[in-house]
């Protein structure tokens, strides 16, 4: 039996009648809920505010409810127009933030400047487990191979995500040339590299040439001049700075651990029935929340949300 789903305007009373002092909407309903749990605990210590985390497809807006952002965002307009963002409840005040993946909304510039939404530092809530916890150990336990030795393959790959927007930072620009061209291909760019053997080996400089052809067809060439160049800023910004890494799209980074550590460890059998999510769940176990930059990145967002 499935779930049933709250209306909107029903949840909007629930906040108003509660004692919740904060509630946060997620738009994904694997790894959310319990990072973002975990988050705002360790950014709130020592007294944490009575909260509650909430999956946005379980709130319905005239009927309508959907995971993802896209119902996300159409939530929090639904509560900003209603001047329901923050409201006087038992407790004093009730806030009601959205934590969202930033994606590429920030190249884009989509982002939703509010104080009642926090966007992901990395491209998504997969990226940011992977660049918080110890992606090696994770591969390790979830692939049952001696952590010494996974270790020892990530010495010399180094950060994955970062490592990884290193090989594919032409496949990467070709997404975000899809992006500001408005081409309707991103999501063509979303999967796993066309431009590289194997999609980790060596670049296939005729798979670039040809697909950065197909991409200018029909782009005036003047417009094509000027959003190669936003690109290039937007990808040479992220290098220069050594935030490569948020430029990497979450789902990317289990098959990319899968081949290093294959390729690093040619003696080793290496199972092939391990799931993506059972690297990620290993991955997020290992997340240190009390410190680092993860509590240095959310701390002050959490508290604007809750003195807005």
């Amino acid at each position: 039996m499935s779930k049933l789903r709250q209306d909107a305007r029903a949840f909007r009373q629930r906040v108003k009648m509660g004692r919740t002092r904060l509630w946060v909407l997620v738009e994904g309903v694997d790894h959310d809920r319990s990072f973002y749990e975990r988050v705002i605990e360790a950014s709130t210590e020592p007294s944490p505010p009575r909260f509650s985390v909430r999956l946005a497809q379980d709130i319905s807006i005239d009927g309508v409810a959907a995971g993802g952002k896209s119902h996300a965002l159409a939530l929090y307009r639904f509560f900003h127009e209603s001047d329901s963002l923050v409201q006087q409840n038992a407790e004093g005040k009730a806030t009601v933030s959205f934590f969202l993946d930033r994606d590429d909304d920030d190249f884009g510039s989509a982002l939703v400047q509010s104080d009642h939404v926090i966007y992901t530092k990395h491209s998504d809530i997969e990226a940011e487990i992977f660049a918080n916890g110890d992606a090696y150990r994770a591969v390790a336990t979830a692939f049952g191979l001696a952590y010494a030795d996974v270790r020892r393959v990530g010495e010399r790959v180094g950060e994955p995500l970062s490592a990884l927007a290193t090989l594919w930072r032409d496949w990467i620009r070709l997404r975000l040339i899809a992006m500001a061209c408005d081409t309707g291909a991103g999501a063509r760019f979303a999967q796993t590299s066309k431009i590289h053997a194997g999609a980790y080996g060596t670049l296939d400089d005729r798979a670039l040439e040809s697909l950065t052809k197909e991409l200018s067809k029909g782009v005036d060439q003047a417009k094509w001049e000027t959003d190669l160049a936003r690109v290039d800023a937007h990808i040479n910004a992220a290098f220069v700075t050594s935030q490569q890494g948020t430029l990497v799209k979450g789902k990317w980074i289990a098959g990319y651990l899968r081949y290093v550590v294959k390729a690093g460890l040619p003696d080793e059998q290496i199972r092939t029935n391990v799931r993506d999510h059972s690297i990620i769940v290993a991955c997020l176990s290992s997340i240190d929340f009390d410190g680092g930059s993860l509590a240095a990145y959310y701390k002050p967002q959490i508290a604007r949300a809750l003195a807005a």
